[in-house]
């Protein structure tokens, strides 16, 4: 199983983690958000988000406004702007509109 997700082309492993990294607030935000050391969360710049954290992210994206992550000042719309922002998920025409 790979360790980073692609999809459109893109892997997480460059980019679209440093992306999904600074829309997030950096570095410690990120890490507040999944409970880990920002050493951990900075790894991800070289070898990209691992799948269980992709995959989470996008669930918490899913999620509706006003729900609170385990980083308070990290909401579902700032995780959905971070994942659409590098690439990671596909804007239906509707939320484009």
């Amino acid at each position: 199983m790979p360790y980073f997700c692609m999809l459109g082309g893109m892997d997480t492993s460059t980019s679209a983690a440093e992306t999904v990294i600074r829309e997030l607030g950096g570095l410690t935000a990120t890490a507040r958000l999944f409970d880990i050391r920002p050493p951990s969360v900075f790894g991800w710049k070289a070898t990209g988000i691992p799948s269980a954290r992709l995959q989470t992210l996008k669930a918490w994206a899913q999620l509706p406004v006003g729900v609170t992550l385990p980083n308070p000042d990290i909401g579902p719309q700032r995780v959905a702007s971070a994942l659409r922002a590098a690439g990671l998920v596909q804007v239906s025409s509707q939320a484009a509109a």
